[in-house]
């Protein structure tokens, strides 16, 4: 598990940097134990081992005792925020972690009862002032039913409560919270619905799919260690397994009404300029911009809404607010925004947008979606945004006088002659 675009797409960070101590960090829960270490004994019951974490990124080389000591706090607090159930947006724990992948985390984890999740061979990670999230997801030998020396595999378990590597405490405190309870068991029901990557059906074709090109390899298994062939047996077998597994845990996840229709603010992601033309000496990455639009008659309140997902981290400052068709720009350099296009920005992000494609997922702070562009620098997106002084616009095509007088606009950024809407999940 290593930070890179194509891996684990936190800030890069160089040696001899000074960078503030809320900057990128991978962290683990496992047995190894090194200068970055902590432990978690939340539990303080006689059957649940202690949990180990350290610091994988940036290693103990290059990691300073006061970025240590930040991650500790940070996941400190958090844990004390969930203990406590504080679900206050501004200060509680859903202001601390990115509750879709803590969700998806735990659902993969649980659908397989890996048996190695929670306490050991998991991983979190958190990018430049951004959000704690959980995963990748890994290590699933021990899953699905194979655990044949100690048989906590069940099907009918929840591995973060079986009295065996349960983990630290906070995994079951988020789960007895109603509000995630809520979300996660809505987040189990879109996975299992027909169709969804976790529906039995799609489960067992995918298996089926699997088995036609590892058949040589079978029958060379059973040849090299002089075994019978099972497999057709075997594969029975989990079949039926992980049909009991999905049984139980929609009888465990049945209900989610409280958040099935939840209200979101009326927030359109309006403008993206993401590879803008260079302007004088500047680089181009310092002038772009994402523009959010209240399409609404009514003040929202930002406190809580941020950038979902990786490459690009904000979040919008407690108890600020956006009048009713009004804009807010958030770039990715406020000197430099402010220099070239003549006005003050509402905030800056952090890192910098895609030249390529990218999703941008506007969240509330329990991870609901309010609204998400994927923009892409190819047909049928309009090449004109694509380093040539354009910029992605949704909506319809404006009378260009109402930006006359509006500086953004002058001789810096041009209207995109073409533009597309938003391609909406």
């Amino acid at each position: 598990m290593k930070a890179g675009k194509d891996r684990i797409n936190v800030q890069h960070h160089h040696q001899g940097e000074n960078i503030n101590d809320d900057r990128a960090y991978i962290f683990k829960a496992d047995r190894d134990i090194d200068s970055t270490s902590w432990i978690d004994i939340s539990y303080h019951i006689p059957y649940s081992d202690t949990v180990v974490y350290n610091i994988t990124y940036p290693n103990a080389e290059m990691i300073t005792e006061s970025q240590i000591e930040f991650v500790q706090n940070y996941y400190q607090n958090f844990t004390n925020q969930i203990s406590m159930q504080n679900e206050a947006i501004d200060v509680g724990f859903p202001a601390l972690i990115d509750i879709p992948s803590f969700i998806d985390f735990m659902l993969i984890g649980e659908f397989s009862s890996n048996v190695d999740i929670y306490q050991v061979s998991t991983y979190f990670h958190k990018d430049i002032q951004g959000k704690l999230r959980a995963g990748p997801v890994w290590d699933f030998n021990l899953t699905f039913g194979n655990d044949i020396q100690y048989n906590r595999s069940r099907y009918n378990v929840w591995q973060f409560s079986n009295y065996n590597n349960e983990g630290a405490k906070f995994w079951t405190d988020l789960f007895n919270n109603p509000n995630f309870k809520c979300h996660l068991t809505r987040r189990w029901h879109e996975l299992t619905d027909n169709g969804q990557p976790l529906n039995n059906e799609s489960v067992f074709a995918f298996i089926d799919e699997a088995i036609v090109p590892i058949t040589d390899a079978i029958t060379r298994d059973c040849q090299r260690w002089e075994k019978t062939d099972h497999h057709e047996s075997n594969i029975d077998s989990m079949k039926t397994w992980i049909n009991n597994r999905l049984n139980w845990m929609h009888t465990k996840l049945s209900t989610y009404e409280q958040c099935d229709d939840e209200s979101v603010p009326n927030l359109v992601i309006s403008r993206i300029n993401y590879n803008p033309k260079q302007i004088g000496t500047n680089n181009p990455d310092q002038l772009e911009f994402i523009e959010i639009t209240n399409n609404s008659d009514e003040q929202v309140n930002l406190t809580g809404i941020y950038f979902g997902g990786l490459g690009i981290s904000y979040k919008f400052p407690i108890n600020s607010h956006l009048m009713p068709h009004k804009s807010a720009i958030i770039c990715s350099d406020s000197i430099t925004f402010k220099q070239n296009y003549v006005q003050n920005p509402f905030g800056q992000y952090f890192r910098h947008l895609s030249n390529n494609w990218q999703r941008i997922a506007l969240l509330d702070v329990w991870g609901n979606i309010i609204d998400e562009v994927t923009y892409s620098s190819l047909p049928p997106w309009p090449q004109e945004a694509n380093g040539r002084g354009s910029f992605l616009v949704f909506g319809v095509y404006p009378n260009r006088n109402e930006f006359s007088q509006n500086n953004l606009y002058h001789n810096k950024c041009y209207w995109a002659q073409s533009h597309v809407r938003r391609k909406r999940q």
